[in-house]
Parts: structure tokens; C-alpha cells; sequence
């Protein structure tokens, strides 16, 4: 299970450093994205908190956009050829895209519910 943290907005994963004995937080989907360490669960979150605080305002101070505009292309997808098959028969039986049953599986998988 991946660990996420986050501060008004601001999401970023938990790794552990083994060579330097630290945790840290990488952000996600930022116009910059940075990391933030910590030694203790309790000082990596006060950290990334001050560090989201820095980034927000540096942000605002810019007029730079806060999270950058993610487009949803995913490239490329690698599945078993049978897989593939399965559903481009389903896509052809339901008159949908390719794109529109991969964003329907990826929705019930989250739960999201339109």
C-alpha cells in the first residue's frame, strides 16, 4: 500500500532512505514538484507542511499555477494479447472507445461513481 501525505491540497508519496536513515515525501502533479525529508514521522510532517506553505506562496508571488494541468494521456499500455482481445470485443459489443473502457475500469476500480 503506498503511503500518501498531505497539506492543503498537496499530495506526495512516503518512501524510507535507507542509505541516509530518512523518510521523505515526493510531491505529485505540481508545476515543480520537491521532496522533503525527515528523520521521524512527526518532523517529515512538520516539514512537508512548511515546505507546501513555501511553495503556495512562492506560487502566488510568481502567478505560477500551483498544481500543473495533467491531460490524462496515458501512452501506452502493455496487457496479455487475450486481455486486449477481450477488450476490444467488449468495446465493439458496448459502441464505446478503448479510452472510454479503461477510464470506466479505472473509475470502479478508485470507486468513483459519476
Amino acid at each position: 500500500m503506498l503511503n500518501v501525505m498531505e497539506h492543503n491540497g498537496i499530495r506526495g508519496y512516503i518512501e524510507y532512505v535507507p542509505y541516509s536513515n530518512e523518510f521523505q515525501v515526493k510531491t505529485l502533479s505540481l508545476t515543480h514538484n520537491f521532496f522533503v525529508t525527515g528523520k521521524s514521522a512527526d518532523e517529515l510532517k512538520q516539514n512537508f507542511a512548511k515546505e507546501c506553505e513555501a511553495y503556495i506562496s512562492q506560487c502566488q508571488e510568481t502567478s505560477t499555477p500551483v498544481f500543473k494541468a495533467t491531460y490524462g494521456t496515458i501512452n501506452s499500455i502493455n496487457i496479455p494479447p487475450r486481455l486486449h482481445e477481450m477488450a476490444i470485443l467488449e468495446c465493439k459489443s458496448k459502441d464505446i472507445s478503448i479510452d472510454e473502457l479503461i477510464e470506466k475500469s479505472l473509475n470502479k476500480y478508485f470507486n468513483i461513481i459519476y
